[in-house]
């Protein structure tokens, strides 16, 4: 999803990343910054809506912002830092557990590896 979102335009990227970004009313766009930021933000919710399954599109549907709908997806999907150095560190303690079985064959050791 990263990369689609890049190719499209690296505005569109930053507004999934921007965390100081707020949606305001529509008076209140006054500078061409300040309506170019809203026009990322936009496309950005529009591609993240349209490449969603059902599931994942009523999970952040009421969201309003790309950076809300994007965080909320990452950590449901990959986890949170934490989660994931506490899945590195089983996956470690695993590998460096991995012995073979008296009686295994080597064909039967590759298997379970």
């Amino acid at each position: 999803m990263e990369a689609y979102l890049v190719s499209q335009s690296q505005d569109i990227w930053d507004a999934t990343q921007s965390m100081t970004f707020v949606v305001l009313p529509v008076a209140e766009h006054t500078t061409p910054e300040i309506v170019a930021q809203h026009e990322a933000n936009a496309k950005a919710v529009n591609f993240l809506f349209f490449r969603l399954g059902p599931m994942d599109y009523e999970r952040v549907s009421h969201l309003k912002t790309a950076r809300e709908i994007w965080s909320l997806l990452s950590a449901h999907h990959e986890g949170t830092a934490t989660i994931k150095a506490r899945l590195v560190e089983t996956y470690r303690r695993e590998y460096e557990n991995f012995v073979q079985k008296p009686g295994e064959s080597i064909d039967d050791l590759f298997g379970r590896f």
